[in-house]
């Protein structure tokens, strides 16, 4: 499994990406997301923003990092939200979900 350090001013987390069948579940739960009638709300948004850095946390981590596994109290706690919304990015990007930056590898789903 690919794991990355990923550090904003000085404070360092690992992240994993999703597998491939997590990231096509992920891009039909967007996708079933976007087409809710009401449509989504920013708060709705912002959990699945939680819920997906939780999820690659713990994976990176073998599920544990320190004494408890990150949960979405946790990360609310403990990262802010500049932090949080840049290591969704990179978990996207990693997964090949997220445009790749110039030079990196771009995966795609058939």
């Amino acid at each position: 499994m690919r794991i990355r350090d990923i550090t904003m001013d000085g404070f360092t987390v690992k992240i994993a990406p999703f597998s491939f069948d997590a990231a096509e579940e992920y891009l039909k739960t967007n996708r079933e997301l976007k087409a809710k009638n009401p449509p989504p709300t920013e708060a709705d948004w912002t959990e699945r923003v939680l819920q997906t850095v939780c999820a690659s946390l713990n994976k990176a981590a073998g599920n544990t990092n320190g004494n408890a596994p990150w949960d979405v109290k946790r990360v609310r706690a403990e990262l802010d939200m500049v932090f949080v919304f840049y290591l969704h990015d990179e978990i996207l990007r990693m997964s090949g979900i997220k445009l790749a930056q110039p030079g990196e590898a771009l995966a795609t789903s058939t």
